[in-house]
């Protein structure tokens, strides 16, 4: 079940199916509305990759930090 926050550059993410924590780079409306870019060290080595938003679940701090700003008044 994917959490309905709007994914930007900054947030921190992993695959619904688990695996690394990853950063989103990039907004991808090249690609579709639907994907973002995320990048993600291995050690070393710094990999990027093009992923299907409904695919990612974001960390318990980038929805803390959506539930924040929602809750937030208008100025």
């Amino acid at each position: 079940m994917a959490i309905a926050i709007k994914l930007v550059v900054g947030n921190v993410v992993r695959l619904i199916s688990d695996g690394p924590w990853m950063t989103v780079t990039k907004d991808r409306p090249e690609a579709g509305a639907k994907f973002v870019e995320v990048s993600w060290f291995e050690g070393a080595i710094l990999h990027r990759e093009i992923l299907p938003k409904d695919a990612l679940l974001p960390s318990p701090e980038t929805l803390a930090a959506a539930k924040a700003k929602e809750a937030k008044p208008a100025e």
